[in-house]
């Protein structure tokens, strides 16, 4: 049993250089696969090495996957570094990670690593509401500013529209529930209910 054990950890560790190749040569699974192997080892032959998967993303963003420049978008976005991490984001963007939206929209509305620009704020809320994460801070940012006709025509229905979504898509983190609950107030693209407001 030991010399088959033995033989699985030999083996294994060639995985390593097998998925840093892949990576290296276009196949950005490989990156994952690197991510898992060093954050998790493999059951108790190989064991975890996890300051070695904390440069993957960053290696990633460098040969110019669009996965991976979001993600090291994210983790500059993070640490504070906005220049970079806008600069990351809008790469991320214009390789088609739709991702990076709502991130790059609130760099823009923000004024973090860029000048500010409510109305490109706006376009990138607008896009990320057809990408697979962050639909609903999209959906929220977006409905604030039409709520207060800030980068786009004041329109409470359009308001009223994603930010209801929003808020029947997660109603425990939902922080566009403000302006939800002032269209109920205020009768703004939404019948008056001082009760669901």
């Amino acid at each position: 049993m030991d010399a088959f054990r033995s033989y699985l950890r030999e083996n294994i560790s060639q995985c390593e250089d097998w998925f840093w190749k892949a990576f290296r040569g276009g196949v950005f699974w490989g990156g994952n696969n690197l991510k898992h192997y060093y954050q998790n080892g493999d059951e108790d032959l190989i064991l975890p090495q996890p300051e070695k998967a904390k440069d993957i993303n960053r290696i990633g963003a460098e040969y110019g996957y669009p996965n991976y420049q979001y993600e090291y978008g994210l983790q500059l976005r993070e640490n504070k570094q906005y220049d970079e991490a806008f600069r990351y984001l809008k790469k991320a963007l214009d390789h088609g990670e739709l991702n990076a939206c709502f991130y790059l929209g609130v760099c823009y509305e923000w004024g973090q690593g860029v000048e500010t620009d409510v109305k490109k704020a706006a376009e990138c809320y607008i896009k990320g509401l057809d990408a697979s994460r962050h639909k609903i801070g999209s959906s929220n940012r977006l409905g604030a500013l039409y709520y207060d006709g800030n980068g786009v025509p004041q329109d409470y229905a359009k308001a009223y529209q994603l930010l209801k979504w929003a808020y029947d898509q997660d109603t425990s983190n939902n922080w566009g529930a403000y302006y939800l609950g002032a269209c109920y107030a205020y009768g703004h693209g939404a019948q008056q209910d001082y009760a669901l407001a």
